[in-house]
Formats: structure tokens, C-alpha cells, sequence
């Protein structure tokens, strides 16, 4: 029998340090628009410049790409993250329901509950 054994702790910890990721990538490719200026500042020959431009044009095409792979990061670490609150609820809501169990049986001597689960 396979059981389940999450360790919320260790799951937050991990989707911080994904969410941290997801944001530095993110933020790797904002300001593109403002590099091509800064390109053709820092190089002098219209060479050099072509090279600038293609650089940043080659940037610019991939950037919704870029936020596709972002989003669908943040999409899967909210996915991790609301399955690990609905088994902490699931948790919870057996051990209520078998706290409930339990008081029943001692108060009308039926155990049918507890030994059903052997």
C-alpha cells in the first residue's frame, strides 16, 4: 500500500525558491526596449551597431515566449502549492472525522468504524 507523506515545510521552501527563479527570468528580459539606445551608445561602427540590433531584435522576438514559460513556472508552482493545502485539508478533515468516529463509538459501544479500518 502506497501512502502519502508531503512535507509542507519543504514544499514551501521549494516554491520560494521557484517563485525567486520565476522572477529573476522574468526580469532578465524587461528593459529590452531601453537596450537598443544603450547598444548603440556603448558601440561606435554602424557594424557593430547592426550587430546591437539584431541582438535586441532577436530578443525582442522571443519575449512573449519567455513570459509563456514564466507563466506556465508560476501556473505549476500554484499548482503544487494549492495541492499541498487540499492534502493538509484532507488531513485535517480524517483526523476530524475520525475524532468523531471515535466518540461515537464510546458512546454507543458500536466499534463497527474502528474495525472496519484494520
Amino acid at each position: 500500500m502506497s501512502s502519502w507523506s508531503i512535507q509542507t515545510d519543504g514544499v514551501v521552501t521549494v516554491l520560494t525558491k521557484v517563485q525567486a527563479s520565476a522572477e529573476t527570468f522574468a526580469a532578465t528580459f524587461t528593459g529590452v526596449e531601453t537596450a537598443q539606445g544603450e547598444l548603440n551608445a556603448g558601440v561606435g561602427s554602424d557594424i557593430l551597431v547592426s550587430s546591437a540590433v539584431a541582438v535586441v531584435d532577436l530578443i525582442s522576438s522571443e519575449a512573449s515566449r519567455v513570459q509563456g514559460i514564466n507563466a506556465r513556472i508560476l501556473a505549476c508552482a500554484t499548482g503544487a502549492g494549492d495541492a499541498t493545502l487540499a492534502y493538509v485539508n484532507g488531513d485535517e478533515e480524517m483526523a476530524a472525522q475520525t475524532q468523531s468516529a471515535a466518540v461515537q463509538a464510546a458512546e454507543s459501544g458500536d466499534l463497527s468504524f474502528v474495525e472496519g479500518a484494520r
